[in-house]
């Protein structure tokens, strides 16, 4: 048995962006699969703490950093814990472990790899932090090779201690039954705008995502779609949404392009299964989970070949060059075009996506625990 601490905050300030999502699965996983260990995690202290199953229990931290250094450390040693993780890529780590030994997941290396497309404040404490926490770890968890061989390449991790575990879609991405479609159709008309047939993005608006080459290649072909094909863009909208808004427009395309906003996970399956198809142009990514949740509702995926995407992919998704707006013009006319490659793209991905699951990542994750508390043990560093 072995004392296991986690920094569960994110899965509550972050819920519905990468980490937080990742944070909430490895928690609620967790506590299905471990009848063995003791569990301690922190919570915000704004908010009521979780109703937990035996063997578990939370405590309340504030998100202050100031107030967080003091009390951590005496946490840690209150609790005894053996192994504490961070899931934020090692963010937030204590100065003081005492005996516990640090795990930490490393989603990516983007501050180092596109610092222009992260904010300054965020990127200076990234590149302050993460390299420390790397090297203090004695367990270095991350979602992609890719991202392995940038912990290796550019923090200079040893491989020796780097485990890839990949993330995996929520249980909610799922196909909406074929009797369903037609009702499911008017609610998304009628709370977003949205009408079949679309093409689909979702994820963050950010620069990084490659959104004005997407409304660019999309341009060059929607008027020659017969039916007729919107673009529907789901995601916070900010600063760079209404510039994708206002490209739109400039374009001509403002009749043809969507910003619904950020849609709630419990709509996502059915803005995805009733897509035509699903598109994730970025520029980068660590692992990239949208297309494995498009997927996951039995819709076709169209990606660029950026960081890990083609990793994630496999031949289950039609990939095309990062930046090149004409392959993606063209992918995305193949796909609206030909029935017979998306009905394809769809059994490959319903086979491809079957491989990945909460289960076996939170599994994975506990493997390094155990081994970050047998190095402990041993005395190893």
């Amino acid at each position: 048995m072995i004392r296991i601490g986690i920094d569960a905050r994110p899965s509550v300030w972050y819920r519905g962006t990468g980490i937080g999502n990742y944070t909430y699965q490895l928690v609620q996983h967790l506590q299905r699969m471990d009848r063995v260990n003791m569990y301690s995690i922190l919570w915000p202290d704004d908010c009521p703490l979780p109703n937990l199953p035996p063997r578990w229990r939370a405590t309340a931290m504030p998100k202050k950093r100031s107030d967080e250094r003091q009390l951590i450390g005496p946490w840690l040693r209150e609790q005894d814990l053996d192994v504490y993780h961070l899931p934020q890529n090692g963010l937030r780590a204590p100065a003081d472990l005492g005996r516990t030994r640090l795990v930490v997941t490393i989603h990516d290396l983007i501050p180092f790899l596109l610092p222009e497309y992260v904010r300054h404040s965020f990127a200076r404490r990234f590149l302050r932090e993460v390299p420390a926490a790397a090297k203090r770890a004695a367990r270095v968890v991350t979602v992609s090779r890719r991202s392995a061989c940038d912990l290796t390449r550019i923090l200079g991790v040893d491989e020796g201690k780097i485990r890839v575990v990949y993330p995996a879609p929520e249980e909610v991405f799922r196909p909406v039954p074929a009797a369903a479609r037609r009702r499911v159709a008017a609610e998304l008309a009628v709370r977003y705008g949205v009408h079949e047939p679309y093409a689909l993005y979702v994820g963050g608006i950010t620069p990084r995502k490659n959104l004005f080459d997407l409304v660019y290649a999309f341009g060059k072909i929607c008027r020659q779609l017969v039916p007729q094909m919107t673009l529907v863009i789901s995601g916070l909208l900010g600063q760079h949404g209404s510039q994708v808004a206002e490209l739109s427009e400039l374009l001509g395309l403002k009749s043809y392009v969507r910003l619904p906003g950020e849609v709630p996970l419990s709509d996502l399956p059915a803005l995805y299964s009733l897509a035509t198809f699903a598109v994730y142009p970025s520029m980068y990514e660590g692992f990239g989970l949208p297309p494995l949740e498009a997927m996951a509702c039995g819709t076709p995926v169209l990606c660029s070949d950026a960081g890990s995407l083609p990793e994630v992919v496999g031949r289950a998704g039609l990939i095309v060059r990062s930046g090149d707006v004409t392959a993606l013009s063209e992918g995305m006319l193949r796909l609206a075009g030909d029935p017979w490659l998306r009905d394809r793209l769809v059994t490959r991905g319903e086979r491809h996506v079957a491989r990945f699951s909460w289960a076996a990542t939170a599994a994975g994750i506990l493997d390094a625990y155990r081994e970050a508390a047998a190095q402990e043990e041993t005395g190893g560093g």
